[in-house]
């Protein structure tokens, strides 16, 4: 929405002021008036609008003035002297009806207040809160010496604070007309257009890095395209809002894949779109390949560990590859980092367990479990039944994601433990040289917690105020794989005779377990049918939450959203993975919301006095997750050996890292947070003005309750205990639904806390 804002002072004598008070006081009136922003699709004067004015709009890029009255000067001068207009003057003729009647103030001879008359700023709400656009501003007036429409569009050099909500401002655009137009067509009126494209933080990102007035317009009207086709598909949108709220087996299915085609070359050539494309596409490349072959190698030693080399190291390597290949070409939603998880690795686990102790085949349970599963998958994406995720409110991504974020810090915790705990003094294992040597537990978690305070050092780095804004963010981005390096080298010069634990792997073991997995007996069958059922609800949650996750209104993607192909996919991948005998894959938190925002440009907005970081512009592309595993390929078959000098404790660095920067926006966090904060420093947030601090907490409390009980059963260690805790997670969907408001003197207390989604500090 677009905020007209009609200033004007109340009647003030300055005269009888006595010029020895050292202050004086006087009162200034505002009114404001909402508008809509123009509807380019609608709207036919919008896009013309644009195309007509803007290009024969006077351009100043990089204005070093931080004066406003200055500013409209130079704009003003720049077109009169680029449109000949010899008899108009700034001081004579435009001044008066830009600035309201100002004086020199008595006390301070040099102080002149100017206050804007006609000006218009934009607003948006996101979640439950407004954002008074800081960095745009519009102004507007008409003279009887002109007769045609001026725009003049100025582009500060660096963002400048000229005072309540305007505290960043650096754009300022300046429309001069007739006194005599058409209603449709007064200055006023090309104002909103102007400032409603203007109003596009992605236009302005890239309006930062064109240095020439010529690529500047062209920039604008092209981006005037863009926001017809934006508003012609909200426009469609709202017609077939009642069609997309219905249930449709199988209709859904190919509405998904028909909706992802239409974008399918988009996916490739976005990641190469301009220079910062190319430079995100590859900072997140490295960062992707890092994280994702960490992880990978990490989990695959819990796997060899836990099944006793059933599942090593290399086909958990293997698996990925495959797996990520696969899913970048053919699944809807690029952001979707397809990973063998902590739950997953828990699964596996107890199929394991299960299968010594009713004496079956690891591997033929194994594959029809996975089948059955996958068949599950199948099905549930067909019907629809992604339908039911509709009435999970964000609490359960909260909560879900907060139990992975858990699940990796137990586990990194049991790593320290087993570190420290296995020094023998007696040293009776020679062969075990780490149990020998106190100084390794030491070194172990010396290097865990190194790696994770320089990742978050190195990725909070661009918040500084140190170096260019580029280097910052080229710092940020490539904080966990300088982390890791640095780390590594650390332990490989000052600590080069302590030993350090690494992952192991044999060069002729086979890289698939293939078997006869028909062989499984009927009993085995119907065992592979019950495990299937809580894995196949897992997976379904787990993948659908991820997608919650990454594909909401805050995010700002503007491709379709591909909930049933996904499931789809990722059945048709687990199918094949089962019958290889290799680990089984499904959309993951934290990584695909790491993926989104690497690829993302971020910008700090300020409401209710906090700083929010809110996504400006994501670029929907396949080609990170593409060649991340592309380049998995070479390392696997050809240098695996090098990663053998990185510790284990490194990467179980990698984990605290994961888990520490994924609860980033989350607001359970900072309901628990709020608990021990003192209540004359609660942050002034709607959803703190709105419901009683009791209420609030309890809301928490509920919500600690929960995750606890997430925790406890999903590492009690008893096999058939860890495998009910999907089934524990779905039912939280009918308990926030029918028992908690209950426990809510008004609900609609529970909605404000528990509703849409909010952004966080």
């Amino acid at each position: 929405m677009s905020l007209e804002n009609t200033n004007k002072f109340v009647q003030v004598n300055i005269e009888p002021f006595n010029v020895t008070e050292p202050t004086q006081q006087f009162l200034l009136s505002r009114h404001h008036k909402i508008h809509q922003p123009k509807n380019f699709f609608t709207e036919v004067r919008a896009i013309l609008d644009i195309k007509k004015y803007i290009s024969n709009a006077s351009i100043i890029i990089n204005e070093e003035s931080t004066s406003l009255d200055k500013i409209i000067n130079n704009l003003v001068s720049e077109i009169i002297f680029k449109n000949n207009l010899k008899n108009l003057s700034y001081v004579e003729d435009i001044r008066e009806k830009i600035f309201n009647h100002s004086n020199y103030l008595e006390v301070n001879k040099y102080l002149e207040l100017l206050h804007l008359k006609n000006l218009i700023t934009s607003a948006e709400i996101i979640g439950e809160n407004i954002f008074i656009d800081q960095k745009c501003l519009t102004i507007y007036c008409d003279i009887e010496k002109v007769s045609h429409h001026y725009v003049g569009i100025c582009k500060l050099q660096s963002p400048t604070n000229f005072g309540t909500f305007l505290e960043s401002l650096q754009y300022v655009s300046f429309i001069l007309g007739p006194s005599s137009s058409k209603p449709i067509k007064t200055p006023f009126e090309v104002g909103r257009s102007v400032s409603t494209i203007l109003s596009h933080e992605s236009l302005r990102l890239d309006l930062e890095d064109i240095t020439t007035k010529e690529d500047f317009i062209s920039k604008i009207i092209s981006y005037s395209n863009e926001i017809y086709m934006d508003n012609k598909k909200k426009e469609s949108e709202k017609s077939n809002v009642n069609i997309k709220n219905k249930w449709e087996p199988l209709l859904c299915f190919i509405n998904d894949f028909k909706g992802r085609w239409n974008n399918y070359p988009s996916d490739w050539y976005d990641g190469l779109s301009d220079y910062r494309s190319i430079s995100k596409t590859i900072s997140t490349t490295i960062y992707l390949f890092f994280t994702i072959i960490l992880t990978t190698i990490a989990l695959g030693m819990l796997n060899e560990n836990n099944t006793k080399s059933k599942i090593t190291v290399s086909n958990q390597i293997l698996s990925q590859i495959i797996g990520g290949i696969f899913f970048s070409l053919v699944g809807g939603q690029p952001f979707l980092v397809i990973l063998s998880t902590a739950p997953i690795t828990i699964c596996i686990s107890i199929i394991y367990q299960i299968s010594l102790n009713y004496n079956f085949d690891f591997y033929h349970l194994y594959t029809w479990t996975g089948i059955y599963t996958s068949l599950y998958l199948i099905i549930f994406s067909l019907l629809q039944l992604s339908i039911i995720m509709r009435y999970a409110k964000k609490s359960l991504e909260e909560l879900f994601g907060l139990f992975i974020s858990m699940a990796l810090i137990i586990k990194t915790t049991q790593a320290m433990h087993y570190a420290i705990s296995r020094y023998d003094k007696n040293c009776s294992n020679p062969l075990d040289i780490l149990s020998c040597d106190r100084s390794s537990g030491l070194l172990f978690i010396i290097m865990v917690f190194g790696t994770l305070f320089i990742s978050l050092w190195l990725f909070s780095f661009r918040l500084t105020p140190y170096l260019k804004k580029y280097h910052r963010d080229l710092i940020g981005d490539y904080s966990l794989p300088l982390a890791i390096l640095i780390m590594t080298i650390f332990g490989e010069t000052i600590f080069k005779n302590i030993p350090k634990e690494t992952f192991t792997f044999n060069d002729d073991e086979p890289l698939l377990n293939l078997n006869q997995f028909w062989n499984l007996s009927y009993e085995g069958h119907l065992l592979a049918l019950q495990l299937s059922i809580p894995i196949s609800i897992l997976f379904f949650m787990d993948q659908l939450i991820v997608t919650r996750t990454i594909d909401n209104e805050n995010t700002k993607l503007k491709k379709s959203s591909t909930l049933n192909w996904d499931l789809f996919v990722v059945g048709i991948l687990n199918i094949i993975l089962s019958i290889i005998g290799l680990p089984w894959m499904h959309g993951a938190l934290p990584q695909s919301f790491l993926h989104l925002r690497a690829q993302a440009d971020v910008e700090e907005k300020i409401v209710d006095g906090l700083s929010i970081e809110v996504v400006v512009k994501n670029r929907e592309t396949r080609l990170p997750i593409f060649l991340t595993h592309v380049l998995m390929i070479p390392l696997f078959f050809f240098y695996l050996s090098y990663l053998q000098s990185i510790p284990t404790a490194v990467y179980h660095g990698l984990f605290l890292n994961m888990a520490l920067t994924s609860m980033i926006g989350n607001k359970f966090i900072d309901r628990i947070f709020l608990i021990f904060t003192q209540q004359r420093s609660y942050p002034p947030t709607s959803w703190i003005r709105k419901v009683p601090q009791k209420q609030i907490h309890l809301f928490t409390i509920i919500e600690v309750i929960q995750l606890l009980l997430l925790v406890c059963v999903g590492f009690s260690g008893k096999p058939f205990v860890e495998l009910s805790f999907p089934l524990i997670t779905f039912l939280y969907i009918p308990l926030r639904l029918w028992i908690l408001p209950f426990f809510f003197t008004k609900t609609s207390y529970l909605e404000i806390l528990d509703g849409k989604h909010q952004l966080s500090r």
